[in-house]
């Protein structure tokens, strides 16, 4: 047949026998359950006469005859020929694998499935069986037939939506480089009319004196004056003219062209809610291949469980759904296998005898969260610690530090698990690393809560879209970085701030609760510039499903719409970079994964304000320089009056050098010595001493060297100085 696409038509046929499977396995667990009611037999029978029906059009002669035995076997059902039983729905659960299977090219299971069904129906009579003649496709129920409208949906590759999300992702580039070269040429319109304005005044006031001078020489002098006057006149004072009008111009393009950029963003954004919207699906897709999970798993343990499924109406974006299914079904797996206690287990505990999953999906934040809690018997944290100290995986000091969920990130790590026995299903912590590196491929995040006897609740936080977010540009030490949107709580500014400072760290005060504030160029192992009112900079709080923390930057640049590029194979081994962006500007920008800068805070102290250590940041410089001197090379005279010997009256003793001894002063003190030098010196020293702390003292336009982590730039007051100091010694982000 002229124009005949055999492979469009397989893909179209893939496509229908998957939906048709799904069908089937979702049927065959509501006929467990419903032990045999009639609509449930027929919707199944329907579905595998369909399947036989397509793979016989399509030459798959192993699948269609799978179908058909299949087919006959629910007709036998259906004339109440054959009882419904747990051997009869695994049976056909195993046909439903069995076709998955050769759809995929393996048709090994064919023959042995086959030869099970006749093993079966020879134990079970189906002579009786009323099943329709073969090609004849059942005649649907009345409410199920065509009523004559057109149709409303229509079956589309993902592939073409991808194309069509990553083709609005370039207009959103496009769209934000128009806007920063919109900035650009008012910037120039208003440089070519104060141009224009001073050049026709200027030659306003170079005529009037011309003609002033040429009235008080008089003779041939005067007369020259008058040319040159007349020359003005004629040819430079029209140039005046025409800087207005093309300024003018200029002007109106630009209001024109800024106009059309304007709808352009309108229609872009249309575009945009337009396309994601048509990329979202109910979760209920993704959680319709649960129960089969379940019930395969709790069959192979010998356990009775019960799936409670709440909130499957929530939107996922098809991308995010199809690469989150595997995590799901493991974390699904683990629950059946190793939180679900057996029967014996559960009645011990007074429990009831049926374990119980509950599989949620709600929005939180503009991103879908997915719950899968157990009412098992919860993770043994006594039992991860005593692993994890016996296998080397933490260290005696780390683990005086840990806290739960330090413990808890532990089943994160390839090949830890504390399981006692091989399971053929699955092992809590056996493959969860595999789940957490698929959220951060996702940049989604994991979390783990578990309380023992009462259950383990995993919660998977996932973005709303893999392309295209809402995001907030920062400036922190030199560099300019990008926070997705959905990852941010609030913004503050520093004085209306409740900072604390403890031994533990600095915190942040929110309301009832206190939460650990950190400088994000700290964090990133930028240097950070100490200067007047440094505090007074802008705090972002980020929050991760039930972590946060307060995050110090420069400067909020800006908030806009962007396409969130994959990371770069370079930079993929990075766990701080969830991906990049392009500017307006043409330039790319790194976006910081929220979930591992908290990674990074967390453990530095109790949650609870009341819980905290206040200190004062001199006396914990006392403490922290335990005896040793502080060495001011050749910058005293940038530093507060007053401030050496603010720090000497606190028995800190302080060393003051010319630039010249410097070098050969750190060399005598040797490692530990701590400096304040001005930047060349800075240098010589971290080049040419091993372990020494130094602190740059810069002038405004000056830069650190290479290496340092601090600087301070006068005029500062002795507050920022005494807590510059504190984090250079401690090591504070």
């Amino acid at each position: 047949m002229a124009g005949f696409d055999r492979a469009q038509v397989r893909s179209i046929f893939q496509q229908e026998a998957g939906e048709l499977l799904q069908t089937l396995s979702d049927g065959l667990l509501r006929l467990e359950d419903a032990a045999g009611e009639p609509a449930v037999v027929q919707a199944l029978f329907r579905a595998a006469h369909t399947l036989k029906g397509s793979a016989a059009m399509m030459e798959l002669t192993a699948i269609a005859q799978v179908a058909h035995r299949m087919e006959d076997l629910l007709g036998a059902v259906q004339s109440e020929a054959v009882a419904v039983s747990g051997g009869l729905v695994t049976l056909l659960l195993e046909g439903v694998d069995c076709i998955q299977h050769a759809l995929a090219g393996d048709e090994t299971g064919v023959e042995p499935y086959q030869a099970r069904l006749a093993a079966f129906t020879a134990e079970t009579p189906v002579a009786g069986a009323v099943a329709p003649a073969v090609g004849r496709r059942p005649v649907p129920p009345p409410e199920a037939r065509g009523t004559g409208e057109p149709l409303q949906t229509i079956r589309v590759d993902t592939a073409k939506l991808n194309g069509l999300i990553n083709g609005v992702g370039e207009l959103i580039i496009s769209k934000n480089i128009l806007q920063e070269a919109m900035v650009s040429l008012e910037r120039i319109q208003r440089e070519l009319e104060q141009l224009a304005f001073l050049f026709g005044s200027g030659t306003v006031h170079l005529e009037r004196e011309m003609a002033r001078q040429a009235a008080t020489l008089g003779g041939g002098a005067g007369e020259a004056l008058r040319q040159v006057h007349h020359k003005v006149e004629e040819e430079i004072l029209p140039v005046r003219g025409e800087l207005d009008r093309l300024a003018g111009n200029l002007a109106a393009a630009i209001n024109t062209v800024t106009g059309q950029g304007d709808v352009l963003a309108k229609h872009t954004l249309e575009l945009k809610n337009l396309v994601t919207q048509v990329r979202m699906i109910p979760v209920t897709a993704v959680f319709d291949r649960v129960p089969r999970i379940i019930r395969d798993a709790a069959t192979a343990e010998a356990k009775e469980v019960r799936l409670v499924r709440t909130g499957e109406q929530t939107e996922i974006d098809r991308g995010v759904a199809e690469k989150v299914v595997d995590s799901l079904l493991h974390i699904i797996r683990n629950a059946v296998s190793h939180g679900i206690e057996s029967p014996e287990e559960r009645r011990r505990a007074g429990k009831n005898e049926v374990g119980e999953i509950r599989l949620s999906a709600r929005t939180e934040c503009g991103r879908v969260v997915v719950e899968v809690a157990d009412d098992g018997g919860g993770i043994d944290l006594a039992q991860i610690r005593e692993k994890a100290l016996t296998t080397g995986v933490v260290s005696a000091a780390e683990a005086a530090r840990y806290r739960e969920h330090d413990w808890l990130q532990l089943i994160f790590r390839p090949s830890f698990s504390t399981a006692r026995k091989v399971s053929a299903v699955s092992g809590r912590g056996v493959g969860m690393d595999v789940v957490k590196n698929a959220m951060e491929a996702l940049k989604g995040q994991v979390e783990v809560h578990t309380e023992r006897g009462r259950g383990t609740t995993i919660t998977l936080s996932l973005p709303s879209s893999l392309d295209i977010a809402q995001a907030m540009r920062v400036r922190a030490g030199g560099q300019e970085l990008i926070f997705l949107m959905d990852s941010l709580e609030m913004a503050k500014g520093g004085r209306s701030a409740e900072v604390v400072l403890a031994r533990e760290g600095r915190f942040l005060t929110l309301g009832e609760r206190t939460v650990p504030l950190c400088r994000l160029d700290g964090l990133l192992h930028l240097p950070q510039q100490w200067s007047s009112g440094w505090l007074d900079r802008p705090i972002l709080v980020l929050r991760v499903l039930d972590r946060a923390a307060a995050i110090l930057v420069d400067e909020i640049v800006d908030h806009e719409e962007i396409f969130v590029k994959p990371p770069h194979p370079l930079v993929q081994t990075l766990p701080l970079y969830a991906g990049a962006t392009l500017l307006g500007d043409g330039r790319v920008r790194p976006i910081l994964s929220a979930g591992h800068l908290l990674d990074r805070v967390a453990g530095r102290g109790p949650t609870g304000k009341s819980r905290l250590t206040p200190i004062t940041p001199v006396d914990e410089v006392v403490a922290r320089l335990a005896g040793e001197s502080l060495l001011v090379a050749g910058c005293a005279s940038l530093l507060p009056p007053g401030w050496l010997a603010h720090l000497a009256e606190h028995r800190i003793s302080v060393v003051t050098v010319a630039e010249g001894e410097a070098l050969a002063t750190v060399v005598r003190a040797g490692a530990g010595a701590v400096v304040l030098a001005r930047p060349q010196v800075a240098q010589e020293i971290t080049e040419g001493v091993a372990g020494v702390t130094v602190c740059v003292v810069a002038d405004k336009g000056e830069f650190p060297p290479a290496g340092i982590s601090h600087w301070i730039t006068p005029p500062v007051d002795f507050a920022v100085l005494d807590e510059c100091l504190l984090d250079l010694l401690s090591g504070r982000a």
